[in-house]
Parts: structure tokens; C-alpha cells; sequence
């Protein structure tokens, strides 16, 4: 099949490009009540990616 031409690109170079600043304003993290529960999930999907890749 046909394949698309790939190139690799660094996030430093994108924001030096763009002249995208990160600031402690701009930044997302959650550190809330939900961070806990995400946290939970992350946990759940590793290990369930753990049990299929033993299965498989």
C-alpha cells in the first residue's frame, strides 16, 4: 500500500518555533480531587495491558 512520508519533530524545536513560552500559568496538570482517579485508571489499563500481553 502506499505510505505517507514521515518526519521527526521535537517539541523544543516547536516551541522555539512557535515562540510558545511555558509559564507555571500555561502549564495543565491536575493535582485535584480528580488526580487520584486518574491515577486509578492509569493503574487499571497497565496492569489489564499486562494480563493481555501474558494471554496473547
Amino acid at each position: 500500500g502506499f505510505t505517507h512520508p514521515v518526519r521527526a519533530h521535537f517539541l523544543e524545536n516547536i516551541l522555539e518555533t512557535t515562540g510558545y513560552y511555558l509559564t507555571p500559568y500555561n502549564q495543565i496538570d491536575d493535582y485535584g480531587q480528580e488526580r487520584k482517579w486518574k491515577m486509578q485508571q492509569q493503574a487499571l489499563r497497565k496492569r489489564k495491558s499486562q494480563i493481555t500481553a501474558l494471554v496473547e
